[in-house]
């Protein structure tokens, strides 16, 4: 995670407050609650340049990206990581077979205060699907054999991407 400014640094996740993660910075903001941007990028691939043209063809490359700005609040309540954790197990260990995630003086309750939870508030998205789209469909049908015939792995996703688009689905 990065926050939307970096001049002190800080780790709110951390009980000193000393940083170990440069990852997170933070200015002027109450305890808990910093403004953070969220990166992911998938299905990135290289498409060389005598794909797009010859051996003059410019090289690019094709991916989806999502940039989520958010407001981070910090959560030290035990009640409240419980729950969080509770919705984890839920979603990963669906079938159950697990104590109660809950405060008190239980196996769970009593790592609760070593957990921190963090609970994001979007305030924006930006997102970019690049896979050829400037291109002719021909072309990029040309590129999707291409892709298909290199055949790694975030080559298939991409290609899958360029198909999607090419049959409007």
């Amino acid at each position: 995670m990065h926050s939307n400014r970096s001049t002190q640094r800080t780790d709110p996740l951390s009980h000193s407050g000393q940083s170990k993660s440069p990852s997170l910075r933070t200015r002027g903001h109450s305890r808990n609650s910093y403004p953070i941007v969220l990166d992911k990028n998938a299905h990135y691939t290289f498409i060389p340049g005598h794909w797009n043209q010859d051996e003059y063809g410019v090289p690019t490359s094709y991916y989806a990206a999502v940039q989520l700005a958010c407001d981070a609040e910090v959560l030290d309540d035990p009640a409240q990581i419980a729950a969080i954790l509770e919705r984890q197990l839920a979603h990963f260990q669906p079938e159950g077979k697990h104590a109660p995630v809950e405060p008190g003086d239980n196996r769970y309750g009593k790592l609760l205060g070593s957990i921190r939870g963090i609970r994001l508030s979007v305030t924006d998205v930006r997102a970019k699907f690049k896979f050829g789209a400037n291109r002719t469909v021909e072309h990029r049908r040309v590129v999707a054999a291409k892709l298909a015939e290199r055949g790694r792995p975030l080559d298939i996703e991409a290609r899958a991407n360029v198909m999607r688009r090419i049959e409007g689905r």
